[in-house]
């Protein structure tokens, strides 16, 4: 009982650190952006997040 308790508070608390997805290609498109990894090009600036390792890009 005590180890899963303790597998349980482990999963809550990676879930709260490591969300799974903190925007979508969808809303950045609303955004007039688009979704590159990591970095925006020059002339170019971060609107949001797409997905872990994906910014949002927008003129």
């Amino acid at each position: 009982l005590v180890v899963l308790v303790l597998v349980l508070v482990l999963v809550l608390f990676s879930m709260c650190l490591f969300p799974m997805a903190t925007g979508n290609e969808d809303k950045c498109r609303l955004k007039r952006g688009f979704c590159l990894r990591h970095y925006c090009p020059t002339g170019t600036h971060r609107a949001g997040t797409c997905a872990p390792g994906l910014v949002c890009c927008r003129r």
